[in-house]
């Protein structure tokens, strides 16, 4: 039986490599993605590098292209690290098109809150366990943990994790 500490975090890797494939095919899908992710949102660290050597072209105006994601990327030594060129092709014609960019990159920023909901918990958890404070002091403590990975959220379209968040307060509640 598998214990909640040794299971894959929530990700979806197909959800990255769309967000990312249709960020090379449409430049306006870079417009409605960066205003909900950054690159640590991403699980795969090779995503997070493209998705930044990506904005990195799009801050200096430059085209965003296989060929010129490819240059960005060796330029800053990664290429080889995230798959090299045929990764990058392969995320341009993996994703069928560009128009659901915003719904990929939400799907992306939901698991990133869930696995930092997930490490609030667990410190959570790890001071339960060691009780070296009083009960009131570890409960404020929590409470500010579990509320300060609902202020990551940065679009309402999150609203379904809210009943979590506040699920996971009541029962802390309980413990005090």
């Amino acid at each position: 039986m598998s214990t909640p500490f040794d299971r894959v975090p929530p990700q979806n890797l197909e959800a990255e490599q769309s967000v990312l494939g249709s960020m090379l095919l449409a430049k306006e899908a870079i417009d409605e993605v960066t205003d909900i992710l950054t690159a640590k949102d991403f699980y795969r660290d090779s995503h997070g590098w493209i998705f930044d050597a990506m904005l990195s072209l799009y801050a200096k105006q430059e085209p965003i292209d296989l060929i010129t994601l490819a240059e960005e990327l060796e330029r800053q030594k990664l290429l080889e690290k995230v798959g090299g060129a045929s990764y990058l092709a392969l995320l341009a014609s993996t994703v069928p098109t560009a128009a659901n960019a915003r719904y990929y990159a939400e799907i992306v920023a939901e698991k990133s809150l869930l696995r930092s909901l997930i490490l609030a918990c667990t410190s959570v958890i790890q001071q339960c366990y060691e009780a070296g404070e009083e009960v009131a002091a570890l409960l404020d403590e929590a409470e500010k943990s579990i509320l300060q990975v609902a202020q990551q959220r940065r679009n309402e379209g999150f609203s379904h994790v809210k009943p979590l968040i506040l699920e996971v307060i009541d029962q802390l509640d309980m413990l005090a």
